[in-house]
């Protein structure tokens, strides 16, 4: 199948020493834009060491392992947790020998914040032509199918709307005598269970998808065990398709394969970088934003005597309530709990930008809140979601957000019709059950397109 074939193995351990000579690089080129010698000794050693640390550390991720069902930028959270490791480790050197006054402070953050973003980005390009390779043909995987049943059909209709997986899906097998099968809706079929070890090393299958129901357990073993003497790799695809998953994903508890069904999150490379990305965030919209609130403040006070902001009680990702801060939009003598307020000049101004949700950076920063997720229900709303959604309470397992997958979809009004409020549960819960990294900074890059547009996206 051409180069890509022969040297597919090969194309990680390359971008592993690309990795290295990136960072080293960067290192190099900062030196040139913050001193007038190139490349002093600390720098070289610095260098070196960098080299020395990066191999093992990021080698010890899933960063070089090609997933082709997942996202390019899947491995965000990975290299940035990988590279943080590595800075840590580098401090940590120049604190015990002494050294990190031979450097420059500012150059080495410069080198901290930029490295991990080219990293980003030139894994994203790798992968990307990749998948575009794979389309063509190009390091394709021969791929069949054992089961004909309706999760069999489903799993083959993905593997022919996805080409740049690489898969070229070749038939199935049935788990019935062929003479037995009356009306033959999955094609192409090409034989039963027993023929399928055969038909592996006569036309060198790689890979091997399970699909049958659980009350096949036999023919499945029996079916595995035949499989053993081959090289082809044999995946499992549970039949559970009519249960509802929220961010499903299987586990190992010494040796007993678990699939989590639904489980509150916890401390994974992804949920520290969503922290991490919640602090930065907030971080620096509220310095970019300070003198923005000011100006808020003040038109406030001049045009609306009375309080600034203003307290909400609402329900937070654990069932709790919270409470949280926004710029007061209505007019003086009104509250925010009733059915239809009349808002202010300035106030209306606020609710259209969104800029009336900006104190909840704070929120934010005390942790509780996150930047991206389901936003915070009214206590007085609650129930109403409840009853119209009963999974609505697994949003609980995330923090509410500051904005979130509904709000960008133009669902923003907290005086909803019982249609659009089952669309906001909807998309509350695919936003939950196809979370990722990649998802929140999309959410994120829209959003700040929406108020630049000067489009209401906050309730």
């Amino acid at each position: 199948m051409g180069w890509l074939q022969r040297y597919a193995r090969h194309i990680w351990l390359l971008q592993r020493i690309v990795d290295v000579v990136l960072a080293v690089v960067i290192l190099w080129g900062l030196t040139l834009v913050f001193r007038t010698q190139f490349l002093p000794q600390p720098y070289v050693i610095l260098s070196i060491l960098t080299a020395l640390v990066m191999w093992p550390v990021f080698g010890s991720t899933s960063i070089y392992t090609s997933y082709r069902s997942e996202h390019p930028a899947a491995t965000y959270p990975r290299i940035w947790m990988a590279w943080a490791s590595v800075c840590m480790l580098l401090l940590l050197v120049g604190y015990i020998t002494q050294t990190s006054v031979l450097f420059s402070r500012l150059l080495l953050c410069s080198w901290f914040v930029i490295t991990p973003f080219a990293l980003c980005f030139h894994h994203l390009k790798l992968r990307l032509l990749l998948r575009k390779l794979r389309a063509t043909g190009l390091n394709s995987r021969k791929a069949v199918i054992a089961g004909t049943q309706a999760l069999s059909q489903v799993l083959a209709e993905q593997f022919r709307d996805s080409p740049q997986f690489g898969l070229q899906f070749c038939g199935f097998f049935t788990e019935e005598p062929l003479e037995a099968m009356t009306e033959i809706k999955t094609k192409p079929l090409i034989g039963t269970l027993e023929e399928l070890p055969d038909y592996v090393r006569r036309y060198r299958i790689d890979v091997v998808y399970i699909a049958m129901a659980v009350q096949e357990s036999t023919k499945v073993s029996k079916l595995i065990d035949a499989l053993k003497d081959t090289t082809v790799s044999v995946y499992f695809v549970p039949h559970i398709t009519a249960f509802s998953l929220m961010q499903a994903k299987v586990q190992n508890f010494k040796g007993v394969p678990l699939i989590a069904i639904s489980e509150i999150p916890i401390i994974t490379s992804e949920v520290v970088a969503k922290r991490i990305t919640d602090i930065a965030v907030a971080v620096g919209t509220l310095i970019l934003t300070l003198p923005v609130m000011l100006g808020v403040a003040i038109a406030l006070q001049l045009t609306a005597p009375g309080t600034i902001f203003v307290k909400q009680q609402r329900y937070s990702f654990d069932g709790k309530p919270i409470t949280v801060y926004k710029f007061r939009t209505i007019k003086t003598g009104q509250t925010h709990s009733a059915s239809q307020p009349t808002f202010s000049c300035i106030g209306a101004f606020l609710k259209k930008t969104g800029l009336e949700s900006l104190p909840q950076l704070f929120n934010v920063l005390l942790g509780d809140m996150s930047i991206v997720g389901p936003r915070p229900q009214l206590l007085a709303h609650h129930e109403l979601y409840r009853n119209h959604a009963g999974r609505y309470r697994l949003g609980h397992e995330v923090k509410p957000g500051l904005t979130g997958w509904a709000q960008i979809h133009g669902l923003y009004s907290e005086y909803e019709t019982q249609e659009s409020l089952q669309q906001r549960v909807a998309y509350d819960i695919d936003y939950l059950q196809n979370w990722s990294f990649w998802l929140d900074l999309k959410i994120m890059a829209k959003t700040t397109l929406t108020m630049l547009k000067q489009q209401n996206a906050y309730d």
